[in-house]
């Protein structure tokens, strides 16, 4: 259906493409000339991550696009949806997407433009150029369902990061369609743990049975572990420390206060009576108390 319909044979002058700045905001702080960047500064934020045809990326860039549009939401590339669809395809490209956004380009131009016939069936205003342009993107390089799933069931947690896994979890089930309640959706998630962090949970006194029961069972594991581990290398360090320091204060030492020390049964590190340096009470405490 048409929107609107041009009689003139002039195609548009190319100053129509150029960029129209606005004034610049003294409170934002401007983009960078990257190897991303396709402005002169006038937008401001990061700009997406290079598309390049990863179809396991494709949600990715336009959520990173999204937030990119949103934060310059009132520029003049941004509101024009002409614009905004030649911004999007400049972040697009490589040898496995350059066909397509060449594609794409001359779609966008007939449609504005005029085809052979001169004839313009959209307005560089309308934003069905934009609604169009991210359908065929996720035609194009959307996985299919059955992909999503492979990607799900092959998940797996990666050292103690836990919330980077649920939240890859949450992600690909919303995907796949599939329900939280279901047995297969648990398994899952069970499957993606580390063998010992799975059998702790089931070692429990009552076992979790729903999704949502699992990753609070498996937060509280790894919190637990977290603490367990960070407890024993602090102690570590302090030992560690302290035998270093009976070694430097030895050290420094001389060959007759050695024997001296010998003598009299005093503690090489404490110089007190009554124990030998390996067995000093105060090896492992600080110096100075904490007050709260």
């Amino acid at each position: 259906m048409m929107n609107t319909t041009s009689t003139s044979t002039t195609p548009p002058h190319p100053q129509y493409l150029e960029d129209h700045r606005e004034p610049h905001q003294p409170a934002q702080l401007p983009v960078g000339i990257t190897e991303n960047s396709t402005t002169n500064g006038d937008l401001i934020g990061a700009p997406p991550t290079i598309f390049d045809g990863d179809r396991g990326q494709m949600d990715h860039y336009i959520t990173q696009f999204g937030l990119f549009r949103i934060i310059n939401n009132t520029h003049a590339v941004i509101t024009n949806p002409m614009r905004r669809v030649a911004l999007a395809l400049t972040y697009i490209r490589g040898p496995n997407v350059d066909a397509w956004v060449s594609q794409q380009f001359n779609v966008l131009s007939a449609k504005v433009f005029g085809d052979v016939n001169h004839t313009q069936t959209h307005t560089d205003t309308d934003e069905a150029l934009w609604d169009d342009f991210i359908t065929e993107f996720k035609r194009a390089y959307g996985e299919t369902s059955w992909e999503v799933l492979v990607r799900l069931e092959n998940l797996r947690m990666t050292g103690d990061d836990i919330e980077m896994y649920i939240a890859t979890f949450e992600y690909l089930l919303r995907r796949t369609k599939r329900k939280r309640e279901e047995i297969s959706t648990v398994y899952s998630f069970r499957e993606g743990l580390p063998t010992d962090l799975e059998q702790s949970i089931l070692d429990q006194q009552t076992t979790p049975d729903t999704l949502d029961e699992w990753q609070s069972a498996a937060r509280k594991k790894v919190e637990k572990r977290f603490m367990k581990n960070y407890y024993f290398r602090q102690h570590e360090e302090d030992a560690e420390t302290a035998l270093r320091t009976g070694v430097i204060r030895t050290s420094r030492m001389t060959e007759e206060e050695k024997v001296r020390f010998k003598k009299e049964g005093r503690c090489f590190e404490c110089t007190e009576r009554g124990h030998r340096a390996r067995d000093c009470p105060k090896k492992l405490e600080g110096t100075t108390e904490t007050e709260y």
